[in-house]
């Protein structure tokens, strides 16, 4: 024999039940002489079930998943068990989303899964009515057949519930070497890749060592797009002075020159440069290494041959001559001007 009590009116007085409570009963029979004298309480059997308590206290509040990006979002949360699911198997998972309006004059949520039908999965991708940038409210509650618990908080001052339809940067191209035509140093250029819904705040520019190919580093004295509202981070563009590329550590290149008698044509190393961008979700992938028609190491002239004496000489008039140098001799760079020493007719000088 049993009888069936509504746990809700458990709950309530007179009985007044607490969650997980264990529910003590006594029994009586009663026939023609009367009522019996009462039964033993049980000591162990059913406790006080009730609704699953708020999602996020302590599991359960939604979060990132690595899938999102500016066109979707990858929502998770955690399954909850006993006691945040009421001591009762939860039956289904509700979760809404705000659509970009909680911070308007009318906030509307809109379901996402989990009210009709109930669905019991813990990760959902948005993938509708979304912006490129915008952070959206999400909140989640459980069911019970005691009903539906709580939902998860919402709170724009910790984040709880807000994720941003954005993720790392894009894949830059290739950066752009040259020699700067005012200084002589070698320029590295590069254009923006796709932000993916939240702004550029870093670039990491680094620069291969010559002896190896594969220790990478970046000069950050001049080149350094780490530092916010900085002219290298803003003009995507930094100049490299070729004496710090040609110092043994960390670069360690070099400039040839031409010689002739032992066949070496001569010339500067390639210098081979990557970039990458970050944002708030951190750095995305690097750049393809600067193209190989790119910039080389470039030097001072080379040492000249001796100047000769002009025919037209007399005694009067003293007429030199020299070879201009050009292409390497002239340290792959046009030269812009010739000096010209002499003793003054003293030998010893």
């Amino acid at each position: 024999m049993y009888c069936l009590v509504a746990m809700a009116d458990l709950r309530e007085a007179p009985f007044s039940l607490t969650y997980d409570t264990l529910v003590r009963a006594k029994v009586l029979a009663r026939n023609e002489r009367g009522w019996s004298a009462e039964s033993p309480a049980n000591t162990a059997g059913a406790k006080v079930q009730w609704k699953p308590l708020a999602m996020g206290n302590p599991k359960g509040l939604p979060f990132r998943g690595s899938e999102t990006g500016p066109t979707q979002i990858d929502v998770r949360w955690e399954t909850i068990s006993t006691p945040q699911d009421g001591a009762s198997p939860v039956l289904s998972y509700h979760l809404e989303y705000d659509n970009g309006t909680l911070g308007t004059l009318t906030p509307t949520w809109t379901t996402v899964v989990g009210l009709a039908p109930d669905s019991l999965a813990t990760q959902y991708l948005v993938t509708s009515q979304l912006v490129s940038g915008t952070t959206y409210a999400f909140r989640v509650r459980a069911r019970n057949i005691f009903g539906w618990g709580d939902y998860s908080v919402v709170d724009s001052v910790t984040g709880a519930g807000y994720i941003k339809a954005a993720r790392e940067p894009g894949t830059p191209l290739a950066p752009v070497t040259s020699i700067d035509a005012a200084t002589g140093h070698f320029a590295i250029d590069w254009t923006a890749p796709d932000d993916r819904g939240d702004p550029i705040t870093a670039y990491l520019v680094e620069i291969a060592d010559a002896a190896t190919g594969n220790v990478w580093t970046a000069h950050n004295a001049t080149c350094d797009g780490t530092i916010a509202n900085s002219a290298v981070l803003k003009d995507r563009h930094c100049l490299i002075p070729m004496t710090v590329l040609t110092a043994a550590t960390p670069y360690g290149y070099k400039y040839t020159y031409k010689d002739v008698a032992n066949s070496i044509v001569g010339g500067g190393d390639l210098v081979r440069v990557r970039v990458k961008a970050a944002n708030f979700f951190k750095y995305g992938a690097l750049s393809p290494v600067s193209d190989a028609s790119g910039a080389r190491i470039r030097a001072v002239p080379d040492k000249m041959a001796a100047p000769t004496e002009d025919p037209s000489c007399t005694d009067v008039t003293l007429t030199m001559n020299w070879v201009a140098l050009s292409g390497v001799d002239a340290g792959s760079s046009a030269v812009i001007a010739y000096s010209l020493l002499w003793d003054a007719g003293d030998s010893t000088k």
